[in-house]
């Protein structure tokens, strides 16, 4: 298991950030991990906005530990990488020396991740928590969130228009980011 050391040593884990809160995250990543290897099940907070519309900064989800051979095309899953931690949709299964790895992307993103092995991998996304609601993590997202996510790779101003949308009262996102495999909205 790589330590704080390590971490602070492949590169920043955000840029500007100091030593300390680069040391700090390092550890929070490093705790994270052992708890769903040992516990098999751990919540943390989205940060970045690579799965929207799915996630959104500052929703909280679920991830229940998987091996490679449980993950199917579609699923949302919590990888390790050198600087800390992915949450991307597999987009493909490959073989590798006769052994699985994964591709994964961020709904939000253009291009794929580097290819996953299976010791990178945590677990897979089970539910999302958002104002005090809780959904299923999309297997797949349904047509209206399709055609958004393509919109918000295209563009950082509809990604901004989006996240101003989201902070507004009511259900106009909370209930359309994710949906069942029959693309209807999560209740």
């Amino acid at each position: 298991m790589e330590n704080a050391a390590t971490h602070k040593a492949t590169g920043p884990l955000c840029y500007g950030e100091d030593a300390a809160t680069q040391t700090c995250h390092a550890v929070a990543f490093d705790l994270a991990e052992e708890v769903v290897r040992k516990f098999g099940r751990v919540r943390l907070r989205v940060t970045g906005t690579s799965m929207m519309p799915c996630m959104l900064p500052g929703d909280l989800v679920t991830v229940r530990r998987a091996s490679i051979n449980e993950i199917s095309r579609g699923e949302v899953v919590l990888f390790k990488r050198p600087d800390g931690f992915g949450l991307h949709r597999v987009v493909a299964k490959p073989a590798v020396s006769s052994t699985f790895a994964l591709l994964t992307r961020g709904d939000r993103l253009q291009y794929n991740d580097p290819v996953i092995a299976s010791e990178a991998l945590l677990g897979r996304a089970e539910r999302i928590e958002r104002n005090g609601r809780q959904f299923p993590a999309a297997v797949r997202q349904g047509f209206l969130m399709g055609i958004i996510a393509v919109l918000l790779r295209s563009s950082d101003v509809a990604t901004y228009f989006y996240l101003q949308l989201a902070k507004l009262p009511g259900k106009f996102l909370r209930d359309r980011s994710a949906t069942l495999e029959n693309g209807y909205p999560v209740r």
